[in-house]
């Protein structure tokens, strides 16, 4: 499908504006600031780093820590673990588990979601900031897919921001992915497109739907939620997909050790059904948006503030 790149940006810049969500979301929060370091940004609230998006020296640009005010991580990154992927009861039992990233499991037959010397890699080509409404701002990167061998395959262009909401954080994601090279496969598979691992612990799954647990795994819906109980108390993370995104509601991918991954493209993958195949072509020229937020809380979901973000998104045109 080919869009109009300025109405593409349009789109993407009324999702993240902050005052249309103010509008909806009235408990939410314009209170975190920005710093820049040396391959990483960091985000602030009253000084202490609620996250850090890191993009130099990776194979695929992350954010890691994310947590709600600067205290233990919500997530984890597996990819500065040792791994036994052998034991059953190793909690990082893929290097692919970076926190919270993007990624896609088959994209003209690459790999863009495990890291390794035979898989892609995304590189960040420039990094700024934005303001899409007053006094506020959020991270603006644009990357390069490139294949092994160093080839560049597409462009994407891709926006952060956040804030903070009802005792939590809210992080607003887009992704515009433009096929400049050549024609695009989106291939369906079990990985991508945008994954969160959660710190270690018991993890309690529900989805929009009113599923619980691994029943959530291949079945589509509007959010899920992933609650780990940890030594030292509980946090999660509920993951929003925007109706506006290719193939909604997506397929989810969730497991016993913390993972969760909104997947527009697993459809047969992920279901077992052959019939389900979410496989998109895109022509040279063509652009695909997909725009997704994250609540991270302390403690237990709260079903009110879930509630209200699901009525916000669902009232966005398509």
């Amino acid at each position: 499908m080919k869009l109009n790149r300025a109405f593409v940006l349009l789109i993407m810049l009324s999702v993240l504006a902050s005052s249309a969500w103010g509008q909806v979301l009235p408990g939410m929060k314009r209170d975190l600031t920005y710093k820049a370091g040396d391959g990483f940004v960091d985000v602030l609230k009253a000084d202490k780093v609620v996250g850090r998006y890191v993009y130099k020296d990776v194979q695929l640009p992350y954010v890691y820590p994310l947590s709600v005010d600067g205290g233990p991580s919500v997530t984890m990154d597996c990819g500065e673990l040792p791994l036994k992927n052998s034991a059953p009861d190793n909690w990082c039992d893929s290097p692919a588990g970076r926190s919270f990233w993007v990624g896609l499991g088959k994209l003209n037959d690459v790999d863009f979601w495990t890291p390794g010397s035979n898989n892609g890699k995304i590189v960040q080509t420039d990094l700024r900031f934005d303001s899409p409404s007053e006094q506020y701002w959020n991270i603006h990167a644009t990357y390069e897919y490139r294949n092994p061998r160093g080839k560049k395959v597409c462009s994407e262009e891709r926006r952060y921001a956040f804030s903070s909401y009802e005792g939590g954080i809210l992080v607003s994601l887009a992704v515009i992915i433009t096929a400049d090279v050549s024609d695009l496969t989106y291939s369906d598979s079990v990985d991508g497109l945008v994954g969160v691992k959660l710190t270690e612990g018991k993890p309690t799954i529900t989805d929009s739907e009113g599923r619980t647990g691994m029943v959530c795994r291949g079945k589509r819906a509007a959010w899920v939620d992933c609650t780990v109980e940890a030594a030292d108390g509980k946090r999660g993370i509920t993951m929003f997909d925007f109706p506006i995104n290719p193939n909604y509601p997506a397929y989810w991918n969730v497991s016993e050790k913390g993972l969760m991954a909104a997947n527009p493209f697993g459809g047969a993958a992920l279901s077992g059904d052959a019939k389900n195949d979410s496989t998109r072509k895109v022509e040279f020229g063509g652009t695909l948006l997909f725009a997704y937020l994250l609540y991270v809380h302390e403690g237990a979901a709260n079903p009110d503030a879930i509630s209200g973000i699901a009525k916000a998104l669902a009232a966005i045109p398509k």
